[in-house]
């Protein structure tokens, strides 16, 4: 539905895309950050790309100001398309006045200060810009001091502009495929996402990069069973342990996902006769997330058989390396070992766990002592 002929008409309507933080509990349990209007901003940011006229220049202006807010207040992480995209719009106004807001969108957070190019502060005025600074807003005329020189060419920063326009068509039809997939995916239009996303892989000649990007868009979309046959794709053209490891432990994870004990169960038999293979992978993370991976199979496994069967492996390979594994996978073999009533090993994690936990805490009592110290004297 088109929402720009509203707010063109009715300036009130725009404090309804106002920054607004609020939370949400992720499947993990964790409160996450996040920008209510952020999506609503970015729906109307793609209609003014395709329909941008004389008289937006102050909407798309309100909606930088909010969207510089949103990567300020740490509610997103990274950069957002929005963000650039609302950067390229204002700047195609050339107005001087809107520097300082290019200004805080690059520092807008980490992220930003790689993102957001120099050339959005100096495309107004080219080589006019250094004194424009001095004499308009001095207060970030030194921070940019080394600046000047290197962009005051016109013709470079036309080139930049004509680079930059490229990726932001004024017509939907000459949108590529994956950026529409992930508009709509990023606006919960599912079903065009889908859309868009199967027309990519028709039109894309096959290649490693191509699998990788179909695996990560299905597990975008949920379409874990296509995510499935993709790693078996990937498996049988594998030609190392390693990436056969790597591949059995992703099957592992998408066959919890979609509930596949007894396949689950079958890649286990294969990690494990896969890790018997070489012994590199002890020293590195891979091998330690592959057991961890094995834990949770085995605690979430509604087959005891295959459970138990998993749980004896995984702590087999936990053996040969020690011990060493991150508290979350000590927690997750321990939780296991519990529902299976296997005493033994659940009072050796159980020690294991509560030794990582008092190195953590011996570790930070000193750092705490000495900041109450320091507030005691300072």
């Amino acid at each position: 539905m088109q929402q720009l002929p509203l707010y063109r008409r009715d300036k009130t309507l725009w404090q309804q895309l106002a920054y607004s933080p609020s939370t949400f509990m992720s499947d993990d349990g964790y409160d996450v950050s996040y920008d209510k209007q952020a999506k609503a901003r970015y729906a109307l940011l793609i209609e003014l790309q395709y329909d941008l006229q004389a008289q937006d220049e102050a909407l798309v202006r309100y909606l930088f100001t909010q969207d510089i807010l949103n990567h300020q207040e740490g509610s997103i992480w990274g950069v957002s398309d929005a963000l650039v995209l609302n950067a390229y719009l204002l700047a195609s106004f050339k107005n001087p006045d809107d520097i300082p807001l290019f200004y805080n969108a690059k520092h807008s957070n980490f992220d930003a200060s790689f993102v957001i190019d120099n050339e959005f502060m100096f495309y107004a005025l080219e080589d006019k810009t250094g004194r424009f600074i001095k004499n308009n807003f001095p207060e970030i005329y030194d921070d940019l001091q080394e600046l000047y020189s290197q962009y005051s060419c016109a013709s470079a920063l036309e080139e930049w502009w004509t680079q930059l326009s490229s990726n932001y068509p004024k017509q939907e039809a000459d949108e590529h495929l994956y950026t529409l997939y992930q508009r709509h995916l990023y606006l919960d239009n599912y079903e065009l996402a889908k859309k868009y996303l199967e027309a990519w892989n028709e039109t894309t000649p096959d290649s490693v990069n191509k699998q990788n990007t179909l695996k990560h868009a299905y597990t975008e979309l949920k379409e874990y069973l296509k995510v499935i046959e993709l790693l078996k794709e990937e498996l049988a053209a594998s030609d190392s342990h390693w990436d056969s490891i790597s591949c059995y432990r992703d099957l592992l994870d998408f066959y919890i996902k979609t509930e596949q004990s007894e396949n689950a169960s079958k890649t286990v038999d294969c990690i494990d006769k896969e890790l018997e293979e070489f012994s590199d992978w002890k020293n590195v993370g891979l091998g330690r997330m592959t057991i961890e991976k094995i834990f949770e199979f085995s605690l979430l496994a509604d087959n005891t058989a295959f459970g138990i069967k998993a749980f004896n492996i995984a702590y087999k390979w936990l053996r040969k390396i020690k011990y060493d594994l991150s508290y979350v996978g000590l927690d997750t073999a321990l939780k296991a070992a519990n529902k299976y009533h296997l005493t033994i090993q659940a009072n050796k994690l159980e020690k294991l766990l509560m030794a990582v936990q008092y190195r953590t805490e011996k570790d930070l009592m000193p750092k705490s002592w000495l900041k109450l110290f320091l507030r005691r004297f300072f």
